[in-house]
């Protein structure tokens, strides 16, 4: 879509804010690329404006402090929304493609990082946010470089999902889905569900003190 860091910031804000306030939604998930930073429209721009600023005023370019004042005020707001060793690796290091080197980040850290300081700051100019916000980042990156799954693995995970299914409809909390019979062929599994607390070991405490005198682990 061709849109801008800032622009997409304030389409996720935008998004946060609308489900909180209108349909009274709490939690929400957003799926980013791993090359979400490589990919951003500003940063081809900004990579080529530093490598001739490098070519043309070597002496002038020496910090990201000088860097700013002589990039254009839309690159210079956008460099500086960026993290720190990627912006000094932009004006300090070359990639394998002459350009200024591009630091890999975990750009769903990066960019959770940046929305939540836009909800504070639309807070307090008085505009619609949210009073709380809590990212948790997970990376899915080991798995688009895993191999393909097994028939046996496919065939574990959709037997789970369907245990987890009767679960949650049945409202039954704390089981974990299982399948019994494993060793058998799959017309023959057993599909089941494990207290956790049978998973628990109870383990002494170590602080004759405690009045609990251990906890579970």
């Amino acid at each position: 879509r061709g849109l801008k860091l800032q622009e997409i910031i304030d389409e996720i804000c935008d998004v946060i804010v609308d489900r909180h306030h209108k349909f009274g939604l709490h939690s929400g998930v957003i799926m980013v690329s791993d090359d979400f930073f490589e990919n951003l429209v500003e940063m081809d721009d900004l990579r080529k404006e530093i490598h001739r600023l490098r070519s043309e005023k070597p002496a002038e370019v020496r910090s990201e402090e000088q860097a700013i004042q002589m990039l254009s005020s839309d690159l210079a707001d956008f460099f500086q929304m960026l993290p720190p060793d990627m912006r000094n690796a932009l004006v300090f290091r070359n990639g394998i493609d002459g350009l200024p080197a591009l630091v890999r980040k975990e750009a769903e850290r990066e960019l959770g990082f940046l929305v939540a300081q836009s909800l504070v700051s639309r807070r307090k100019k008085g505009q619609a946010s949210i009073t709380d916000f809590l990212q948790q980042a997970h990376s899915l990156r080991h798995l688009a470089w895993s191999a393909m799954p097994t028939p046996l693995d496919c065939s574990l995970g959709y037997a789970l999902g369907h245990v987890a299914g009767v679960l949650v409809t049945c409202g039954a909390n704390g089981y974990v889905a299982s399948v019994d019979g494993m060793n058998e062929a799959t017309s023959r599994w057993k599909p089941c569900a494990v207290p956790m607390l049978r998973l628990l070991e109870w383990r002494p405490s170590a602080d004759p003190r405690d009045p609990s005198g251990g906890a579970p682990a």
